[in-house]
């Protein structure tokens, strides 16, 4: 399944947001593989880009700031990286099983999860 690098922090974010509820044995392994998956693939977008920020002058303790030289360049390669679909080893999560009864998430999290197309009906 391919995500856009600039969605993959919300999608952690509403993975651990549904592994908080009491979910069926199967369907909490799938959630915690799919959050692995995903916060693997996260992991090397952050690095390319803290190595982004060093290559246009910035450091890897204070990162680049606004009024820094290379700032517009560095904002280009960083919304191109964002808007880059990275390919990530899962399949989507049944909606009926994470929605039974006595689960509670946030709106957005599934709401999030269905546009990325991480949910089935």
């Amino acid at each position: 399944m391919k995500i856009k690098n600039g969605q993959m922090e919300g999608i952690i974010n509403a993975l651990m947001d549904v592994s908080k509820n009491r979910l069926p044995g199967g369907m909490a392994l799938q959630v915690a593989r799919t959050k692995r998956a995903v916060a693997e693939q996260y992991a090397d977008v952050l690095e390319a880009r803290s190595a982004m920020i060093i290559a246009h002058g910035g450091t890897e303790d204070e990162g680049i700031s606004p009024d820094h030289e290379n700032w517009g360049s560095f904002v280009s390669e960083y919304n191109a990286l964002m808007e880059t679909e990275t390919e990530v080893d899962t399949k989507p999560l049944p909606l009926a099983d994470l929605i039974a009864e006595g689960t509670s998430f946030r709106p957005d999290s599934l709401g999030l999860l269905d546009f990325v197309g991480l949910l089935e009906d």
